[in-house]
């Protein structure tokens, strides 16, 4: 869906996101141990980038796009400090404890995504509105996560779901933690899903998406939505086992995706147009809790703005979620 230079900029980042989040999340030990290994992780890729001789595919990953693009692999540290409730395995009080705590988290993922896309020439983002329009998808991204993943965080003794959600449902954490379904069990899978499809609906931005952006995120909210529909036919399914997305469903999606990509880039040639800039580690953003704070990472390079003629007409939504 992307060429393919940015494409593999991005696979290391998205495996480097994954693997601090496991390191935090999964696995036994306290909150401090698991907090404790994913930063020794960070601290073992940084010595891998001045050694170059990591066996860990994900490192080497990482060491490479570092050596290629000067990424400061350090600007990932927050990561693994923003995700203790994660470790804590605490449930938010409510929804904005659960957004002041997810916001960061994927404002730190998309500036390191943008950055790594604009050194490549094609820019994530291109304003502080997009940039906080795309969180917003990506607050709704781990929404649909987080609800597909309920039963797996069950067996944890973990809710994510902030206590909020459930006083409205007239639910305690016991109620989910005892896998009791019923109908304000129902009620409660209803408003969440309803929550996760206005965020990936967000009001558009004044200025137009990019072509990197449209493309990127179009996959991704299609696969949500048909995902959604899953939590909401799963009934008291999804207290049992994690819903997978068909393997057939997630196909059709990602073909009908990369042959309306495949019209963009045609339309509208990749050029490779990584420029030097003068101080790499200044241009991740200083991310902080909070609408509104999220500085834009793309640096000097700069591409156009999707038209609405080219990109937005060939990726014109087709979800009816």
């Amino acid at each position: 869906m992307l060429p393919a230079e940015v494409r593999l900029g991005m696979s290391a980042l998205g495996a480097t996101f994954m693997r601090i989040d496991d390191l935090t999340d999964d696995g036994p030990g306290s909150a401090e141990e698991r907090l404790r290994r994913a930063s020794a992780w960070i601290t073992t890729v940084e010595e891998d980038v001045e050694r170059g001789d990591s066996t860990d595919p994900v490192c080497r990953a990482m060491v490479h796009l570092t050596h290629a693009l000067d990424f400061p692999v350090d600007s990932l540290r927050p990561l693994s400090e923003r995700m203790t409730r994660d470790a804590d395995r605490a449930a938010p009080g409510t929804w904005q404890e659960w957004t002041r705590h997810q916001r960061p988290i994927h404002s730190t993922c998309l500036a390191a995504l943008d950055w790594v896309a604009s050194r490549l020439g094609a820019p994530l983002t291109i304003s502080a509105g997009h940039a906080e329009a795309m969180i917003d998808i990506m607050l709704g991204l781990q929404l649909v996560d987080d609800l597909t993943d309920l039963a797996e965080d069950l067996d944890n003794d973990y809710v994510q779901l902030p206590l909020e959600a459930l006083d409205a449902c007239g639910l305690t954490a016991q109620d989910l933690l005892e896998r009791r379904w019923t109908p304000t069990t129902a009620q409660l899978m209803r408003s969440t899903t309803e929550r996760a499809r206005a965020l990936l609906h967000p009001d558009e931005p004044a200025i137009d998406w990019t072509f990197t952006s449209t493309v990127f995120m179009d996959a991704f909210r299609r696969l949500a939505i048909v995902q959604l529909r899953q939590v909401e036919e799963a009934g008291a399914a999804i207290l049992a086992k994690p819903l997978t997305l068909p393997y057939a469903a997630r196909q059709r999606i990602l073909l009908s995706t990369r042959a309306k990509a495949a019209i963009i880039w045609k339309l509208n040639p990749f050029t490779h147009g990584r420029e030097r800039h003068e101080s790499g580690r200044r241009q991740i953003s200083a991310v902080v809790s909070g609408r509104g704070e999220t500085q834009n990472a793309r640096g000097a390079a700069v591409s156009p703005a999707a038209p609405r003629g080219v990109g937005h007409a060939a990726l014109k939504r087709e979800d009816t979620g």
